[in-house]
Parts: structure tokens; C-alpha cells; sequence
């Protein structure tokens, strides 16, 4: 295993497997993780022929640098990105403001408030399965990491993800509305 220097100190941040990871494998961490505390993940490097797997291999995460998922409000939160989204300023070719706005129909800039929740149709665990086997499926080269995080929305701001491209580093703000959907 390869483990990430980063963190407090007293808790690894990161595992990440020395080889690709499988379906078995990570199906068994997910079924160990109320034993272990480690939630699996399944990681690609950002080129796929980068042997040193870049950039979780190399220690580029930052756990130190996120907040804590419960610190913020999802509903607060996405109330904010829907705003953004959907302002419209100068500099916005006219076409653009209406395909952006065409993705928030029928609500356009009116912000709807959460969804309400219901009952899944498949066990969680058993649809996470079945996305691990998919995902797996066509990337031979994913890893398995483990996190020790409560869950899988905790796990991206434990595993010092730094989130996705153009929407801010600090990833537990993702964490926090994914814990709402959890």
C-alpha cells in the first residue's frame, strides 16, 4: 500500500493499493467497513500510464486544508451554486445565459429548496456494488484506496480530495450535500 504523508498526523489520511483494484475487493472493504472504520474508494490517476499514479500517489492531497462536512447547510449551500449558476452577467453571450437556464427548467433562477425524501428502490449497498463492478469494468487501472471516514460522502473531505475543477478546493462543502442525500 501506498500511504499519503498528509493529515494530522495521528490518522493516515489515504491508503492507496500498490495494484488495480476489483469488484471482489472492493465489495469485501465496503462489507468490513462498520468493523474497520475504512471507507473504500475507488481512484484513478489523472493520466492512466502515470506508474506512480499521480497525484494520490504522490501524496497531492490535502485532508488538512477541508473543513468538516457538518460545518455547512446543504440546502444553504446549494441554494448558493444555484444562484451562481444561473446569474447572468455582462459578459455572458446571451446564448449561453439560456442554455444555463434551460438546465434549471422549469425553476429557472428560482431556487426549488431540497427534494424531498423517499424510499430507494435497491439497497445501497447493493446499488454501490453495482456501480463499483460497472466502473470497474472499463478502468483496469483503478486503485482501491481507504479512508477512515464514516462514510462514502465523508470520505471525499477525510482522503484530502481536492475537489472538481472550477468549483472550489475545499471539498467538504461537496461532502456536506452529499451527506444530505445519504
Amino acid at each position: 500500500m501506498i500511504t499519503s504523508d498528509e493529515g494530522d498526523g495521528d490518522v493516515q489520511a489515504l491508503w492507496l493499493s500498490d495494484g488495480p483494484a476489483t469488484a471482489e475487493l472492493w465489495t469485501r472493504a465496503h462489507a468490513e467497513h462498520t468493523r474497520s472504520g475504512l471507507w473504500p474508494l475507488l481512484l484513478d490517476a489523472l493520466d492512466p500510464s502515470d506508474e506512480a499514479f499521480r497525484p494520490r500517489g504522490y501524496g497531492e492531497v490535502y485532508p488538512e486544508q477541508m473543513s468538516a462536512p457538518a460545518d455547512d447547510d446543504p440546502a444553504r449551500l446549494l441554494a448558493q451554486w444555484w444562484a451562481a449558476y444561473t446569474s447572468v452577467d455582462e459578459d455572458d453571450d446571451m446564448l449561453d445565459a439560456e442554455a444555463r437556464l434551460a438546465v434549471t427548467a422549469p425553476f429557472g433562477r428560482n431556487w426549488p429548496g431540497l427534494a424531498s425524501g423517499r424510499e430507494t428502490a435497491t439497497h445501497p449497498d447493493q446499488l454501490a456494488a453495482d456501480f463499483a463492478r460497472a466502473f470497474l469494468a472499463g478502468r483496469p487501472q483503478t486503485r482501491l484506496g481507504l479512508v477512515a471516514a464514516a462514510s462514502g460522502a465523508e470520505a471525499l473531505a477525510v482522503a484530502g480530495w481536492s475537489g472538481p475543477c472550477n468549483y472550489g478546493s475545499d471539498t467538504a462543502k461537496f461532502s456536506a450535500v452529499v451527506r444530505d442525500w445519504e
